[in-house]
């Protein structure tokens, strides 16, 4: 028998490792999500990742490649995603029927026909080593009373690149409160010996009755000085104010990633907001969500979400600046690529 290659695949967080032995066959896997000491359980074997021209199937177990938790896929979807030059932010026109659309110089598209996006349930005991907040997966509760905020915990929408898949013997390797509900063993035997997983009914009916608000139309993404922002926006649907005028409101969600080999610190942002009703508003603050993200080499990346309010559906854009400061002091703004506001624009299929 071959002497298993031990190798280290090195997470964004400290206290976190995955130990892989690999021989000739598969790739026995460790993982360890505890603060303050390393300690390896064995997960199962690593899978081969697909191309972005395939996609994972419902029910695929898989560890986040930046944020290091584990996971599995509910769903998948198509997103066109831009990679923003420098100066691009005020490419987004308006159309003749008053649509708003991304103009031909807004950004290279990845990959013509859209990268796979999923829409995962993540392992609840990962949340507190993630570099996020569990309930960013906001959205609007149709109630007796009437529109009520409401969130999903433990819930995210990942880019086809940051999947690595693996597989498990266990049948319920994944502890969340809607694993059950959502996710199932499949019929058929695995010949090698491991439990393969799939959606449920009940997965595929709420996943259709809820497309408007868990799936982004486009992807934007911009680099400024080897720091990237990545930027989309959900559309969550309509509330009623005191003054009972109708708001419509957009969930945005934000990725911060430091390719750099030393350390920045988010600082400030500032916002810019065009809507079609010809209003232009700037928002600025400390930090984002009550945080000043350090992004290390060890801590590369801080993911969070919001939302915005405006009158019409056709909505507008957003864009603005992080500032970031240097390990020496210094500062920077790194530039957030502007994306579109729009409730009236067509969905991708699943």
């Amino acid at each position: 028998m071959m002497n298993a290659t031990k190798l280290f695949w090195r997470c964004p967080f400290h206290q976190t490792n995955v130990l892989a032995r690999l021989n000739a066959v598969a790739a026995t896997m460790h993982y360890s999500a505890s603060a303050g000491a390393t300690k390896l359980k064995e997960l199962g074997t690593f899978e081969q990742s697909k191309p972005t021209s395939s996609v994972y199937n419902s029910g695929q177990l898989f560890l986040h490649k930046v944020f290091a938790y584990r996971g599995v896929v509910l769903c998948s979807a198509p997103c066109k995603v831009y990679e923003k030059p420098k100066g691009g932010n005020k490419s987004i026109e308006q159309s003749g029927d008053g649509s708003l659309v991304s103009s031909s110089t807004s950004g290279r598209e990845v990959q013509p026909n859209g990268v796979p996006y999923y829409q995962v349930l993540i392992h609840k005991g990962d949340w507190d080593i993630m570099r996020f907040p569990s309930d960013m997966t906001t959205y609007i509760l149709e109630s007796p009373e009437g529109p009520q905020w409401a969130a999903l915990n433990g819930v995210d929408y990942v880019s086809h690149e940051d999947v690595l898949p693996y597989s498990s013997c266990e049948s319920e390797p994944i502890e969340h409160d809607l694993f059950q509900k959502f996710v199932q063993v499949a019929p058929q035997v695995s010949e090698d010996g491991f439990v393969r997983l799939t959606g449920t009914e009940l997965l595929r009916t709420w996943m259709n009755n809820n497309r408007v608000w868990l799936t982004p139309v486009e992807v934007h993404r911009k680099t400024t000085e080897g720091v990237r922002i990545t930027a989309m926006s959900f559309y969550l649907g309509t509330i009623v104010k005191p003054d009972r005028s109708v708001m419509h409101v957009w969930r945005y969600n934000i990725r911060i990633e430091n390719f750099n080999p030393t350390m920045v610190i988010l600082r400030e942002r500032c916002w810019k907001v065009f809507s079609l009703t010809g209003n232009m508003q700037t928002y600025q603050g400390v930090g984002v969500v009550g945080f000043c993200p350090v992004l290390s080499s060890q801590q590369p990346a801080f993911q969070y979400s919001s939302h915005i309010q405006l009158e019409s559906p056709k909505g507008g854009h957003m864009w603005g600046t992080f500032k970031m400061e240097r390990q020496n002091g210094t500062f920077f703004d790194a530039e957030i690529p502007s994306f579109v506001l729009d409730g009236k624009r067509d969905l991708p299929n699943p």
